[in-house]
């Protein structure tokens, strides 16, 4: 066994006592992730996600970075892991708010006309057909109002 391997067996034991169940965390670093620290290099916010010991499913930021020894060489990988699942669920819902009306859940204007402009820029390489239906309910502004926001 490689001094990279038993460092990396010997930090998976360590990091068992995380809130997280980390199994996967020594497969990634021994696929894609383990040249990279091997040549020394640092990774920076890898993005994954991870079951919580509740069974839950968590949003992830993972940093790994080289251990060396005293001559240099590296000994293994040091890992920090954040939980990142608030702040993914605060992005979706800032962009589901910026692009769709709360009261009817369909897309608001401004976003409805940036897929429509996708949509007429397309039609030029596609050469197909486009339909769109425009809808004027009366005294709709006032229900918005009473309801909306």
């Amino acid at each position: 066994m490689s001094q990279l391997s038993e460092a990396t067996a010997r930090y998976h034991k360590l990091i068992e006592s995380e809130p997280y169940i980390d199994l996967a965390w020594a497969e990634e670093l021994r696929g894609k992730h383990r040249a990279r620290i091997a040549r020394g290099e640092i990774v920076r916010h890898y993005k994954t996600q991870r079951r919580a010991k509740n069974g839950a499913l968590k949003d992830v930021s993972i940093s790994l970075s080289p251990i060396r020894d005293t001559a240099g060489t590296i000994i293994g990988a040091s890992k920090i892991a954040r939980d990142i699942t608030q702040r993914r669920l605060n992005q979706a819902r800032l962009e589901r708010m910026a692009s769709y009306d709360p009261l009817t859940g369909l897309f608001n204007r401004e976003h409805f006309n940036t897929l429509l402009e996708s949509q007429l820029a397309s039609l030029e390489y596609t050469q197909s057909g486009l339909a769109v239906l425009f809808l004027d309910l009366d005294r709709f502004k006032r229900l918005n109002d009473t309801h909306g926001h």
